[in-house]
Parts: C-alpha cells; sequence; structure tokens
C-alpha cells in the first residue's frame, strides 16, 4: 500500500494491492451505488487491486473515494483511468480534484506518461473535474457501452517525476 501524507482536512489517498474482506464489501457498495450493474464488484476489484491500481480516497478511517487504473496492453507508458467515483458527501468539497490530482501524480512516479479516460457525456460534474484537472477530449465514442451509450474519450500529459526526488 503507498500512501499520500493526511491533508489538513483529513484526506489521504492509499494505493490498494490486497483488499481485505471488509474493505472490499464497502468498495464494491461504493462502485454499485455510482455505477449500478456496470460497477465493479467482488470479482473484479480484487483482480484490479493485484494487476492493475486501486487507488483509494479516505477521510479517517473511512473510504470516500475509489479509483481503478489499468496499463495500456500496447504503450506500455500509458494507463486508462478504468472507474473514478466519490460517495455523495465527499462530492462539491473539492475532494475529487485532490484525488485525482494525487493519483495522477503516482502514476506519474511509476513512469507513466499519459492517461485516458472515458466519460458520459451528460455528466457535467465529472466532464468539468477532468477539464479542470487537465485532461482534454479527444474524440467521441459512440455507443461505447451500446447504443445510445456515447462517451467522451479524454487525455492527459502527466509529468513523469524523477525518482531520486
Amino acid at each position: 500500500m503507498q500512501t499520500m501524507a493526511p491533508s489538513d482536512n483529513g484526506l489521504r489517498v492509499t494505493r490498494e494491492v490486497e483488499l481485505p474482506g471488509s474493505l472490499l464489501a464497502d468498495l464494491v457498495t461504493m462502485e454499485q451505488l455510482a455505477f449500478g450493474s456496470g460497477g465493479m464488484n467482488e470479482w473484479f476489484l480484487p483482480a484490479f487491486a493485484r494487476h492493475g491500481a486501486v487507488f483509494v480516497l479516505w477521510r479517517g478511517d473511512e473510504p470516500v473515494g475509489l479509483a481503478q487504473c489499468m496499463r495500456e496492453w500496447e504503450e506500455l507508458e500509458s494507463a486508462y483511468l478504468f472507474g473514478f467515483s466519490l460517495v455523495g458527501e465527499a462530492r462539491g468539497k473539492g475532494w475529487g480534484r485532490a484525488f485525482l490530482a494525487e493519483i495522477c501524480s503516482q502514476l506519474a512516479a511509476m513512469g507513466i506518461r499519459n492517461l485516458s479516460l472515458t466519460v458520459a457525456p451528460h455528466n457535467n460534474a465529472a466532464v468539468r473535474l477532468y477539464e479542470n484537472s487537465g485532461f482534454a477530449t479527444v474524440a467521441q465514442i459512440s455507443d461505447a457501452y451500446g447504443p445510445g451509450n456515447h462517451r467522451y474519450y479524454m487525455t492527459k500529459s502527466l509529468a513523469v517525476r524523477d525518482n531520486n526526488e
């Protein structure tokens, strides 16, 4: 588990490799609330933790945000942000922007140079968050998750940190 120092508002970010039962249950519940049947479940989330990157935003000892990333198969210096969500009471406080910034920082430290994601065009809050965090829409994907389920494809270049810093 990698962690960011707690901020003055009690937030911290961890990268989880193992998901003990109670944490897994909490994270699956968060996913289901955010994405319904399209959210991560108890089968997929542990695989992402072991073979990708699962980041958790904590306020004290309560998880309030969750994100999953996977490295691109053909471009090993690129990653895809598969999922990103905050619990309802964590939204609108700037925590999502701080969470995303820390994820980008940790990915850059791992040698990731580019991060991409897709987002529903009608999800105005998420589109604003990503745009304000430096992502640019580079394409629109029609029917990405079935008929009528269109997505914006967004990318961001990450500043790769020198591991000696």
